[in-house]
C-alpha cells in the first residue's frame, strides 16, 4: 500500500494504537483514506481518536479501573 502520510506519524500512530489497541494500521485494515482523517492529529491523540471512533477495548485500563465504571 502506498501512502501519503508521514512515515515518522504513521510510525508513531502504529506505536501507540499497538501500546493501547494490540493492532497496527495494516492489520486495522486501514487505507490511505482512513490515515488521512486522523494524519492532522498528533500520532497518540490519533490513536486514542480511531479506538474511540472504532469503539476498541484498550489493554492498559484495567476494567476493575474507577476510570471504567
Amino acid at each position: 500500500m502506498q501512502c501519503n502520510v508521514d512515515p515518522n506519524w504513521l510510525q508513531d500512530f502504529d506505536t501507540a494504537l499497538k501500546r493501547y489497541f494490540l493492532i497496527d494500521h495494516a492489520k486495522a485494515g486501514m487505507g490511505e483514506t482512513e490515515l488521512a482523517r486522523y494524519a492532522d492529529l498528533r500520532p497518540h491523540d490519533a490513536a486514542l481518536q480511531y479506538g474511540e471512533d472504532y469503539d476498541l477495548q484498550r489493554i492498559d485500563i484495567d476494567w476493575m479501573s474507577p476510570m471504567r465504571r
